[in-house]
Order: C-alpha cells, then structure tokens, then sequence
C-alpha cells in the first residue's frame, strides 16, 4: 500500500514537471513569435506612408468611416501620436474600447487608448454634425457599403468646405470577386471612378501602393490610396 501511495506520488510529480516544461516551451515560442511579428511591424514603412500621405500632427482630427476593430487605424495612430481619432462603423460589437485594446496588443503599436472615440452610424448615415471634419479617411471599406451613393453625400455632408477624403482601396481586375471575410466583392476601378465624381468629389491624388511589386499572380489586385477634395 506505501509503494502503490509513493508510485502515485511519483507519476502526479513527474506529470507537473513534464506539463510545467511544455507550458514554459509554450510561452517561450509564442513570446519569440510576438517578438518576431512586433520586429516586422516595426520595420514596415507602410502605414508610415500612409500617415504622412494625410499630414497628420498632434492636434488634428480624423475620421475613421467603416473602422471595424482598428486593424488599420491602430498602426497608423502608431505613427501619428497626438490625433484624435473618430472611429464609425455600423457594428457597435466591433468598434469599442475592448476591441481597439486588443488590436493596439495584437499590433505592438505604442498608441494612447484615450485617443479613440467611438461612434455608431447607420448603413446611410454616419450621423455627425454637417462640416465637421477636415479630414475624413476610409480604409478598404468603400466596397463594403450596401448603399455606396448614400454613404458618400453623406461623406460630401460632414466634410469641412476645405477638407479632404482620404480612401484607401483594393481594385481587382475581374468582376465578383471578393475576400472570404467580406460581404460584398470589390468594385471595379471604372465603378469607383463614377462614384466619387457623381457624388461630387475631385480626385486631387492618387498613389499605388505597391507599385512595381506583384500583389497577387492569381487575383491581379492592386491597392490605391486617394485623395479627393469637394468640386
């Protein structure tokens, strides 16, 4: 009954010891991995980019249309310290406090939590006040927008006489196709053009981002970032 007791005793030691390695190998390797993706992130000079194509600096306000969780906004704030940043979009569940903390985590970025304002819109309507912003930015969510013509007047409403609109987005070059994550394909390069000039906005710039690097062999894809001005 003791050499039974004292086996047992042995295996629960051995089985903590054995469960306490794997757990210490697991956190090493995930903090390694965090290291790596914080390293990269720090390296990339893209949303550097895309901060200094809209002239951000302390003190500015920009509005963030169809934000989700940040995913964007965040690695941009991280170079942009000192703006407020007015976050929309339709999903209350995505846009908040507890969903932009985890993606400034996610992302490594060194951003101030305080400098998010959360708002909710409609699928028409953003709901701020006419002429408010001088500057209005919208991710890769244009193709998101169930009703696109609704959403850029409304866009043309809240934009300051001498603001500017900044979008950021994918075209791809076949019609219907989309991203698994998404609801609605992308539109055309034509479709966009038409747009922004029937709701009246003139485009004032246009960069590709990546330009001489092949984005994708199978979809042909590329990604502009604008800007567009009241005609």
């Amino acid at each position: 009954m003791v050499i039974g007791k004292k086996i047992i005793v042995y295996l629960s030691m051995k089985n903590f010891f054995l469960i306490l390695f794997f757990t210490l190998i697991s956190s090493a390797a995930f903090s390694q991995s965090k290291d790596s993706l914080c390293r990269e992130f720090k390296k990339d000079t893209f949303y550097v980019k895309i901060a200094s194509y809209m002239d951000l600096h302390k003190g500015d306000t920009l509005a963030d249309i169809g934000a989700e969780y940040g995913y964007t906004i965040v690695r941009i704030a991280h170079y942009s310290p000192g703006v407020i940043f007015y976050e929309e979009d339709i999903k209350s569940r995505f846009t908040n406090r507890i969903m932009f903390k985890s993606t400034i985590k996610k992302a490594c970025a060194n951003v101030d939590l305080n400098s998010f304002r959360y708002f909710k819109g409609n699928s028409k309507n953003t709901k701020f006040p006419d002429h408010f912003f001088k500057k209005i930015f919208i991710g890769i969510s244009v193709h998101e927008f169930e009703f696109k013509e609704e959403m850029m007047m409304d866009m043309k409403r809240i934009l300051r006489n001498d603001g500017s609109l900044y979008i950021m987005e994918c075209f791809f070059i076949k019609p219907g196709l989309k991203e698994k994550n998404c609801i609605r394909p992308y539109m055309l390069e034509p479709e966009f053009d038409a747009l922004m000039d029937q709701s009246g906005f003139k485009m004032v710039r246009k960069i590709n981002l990546f330009e001489g690097v092949v984005e994708s062999a199978e979809n042909n894809y590329k990604t502009f970032f604008y800007e567009f001005k009241l005609k």
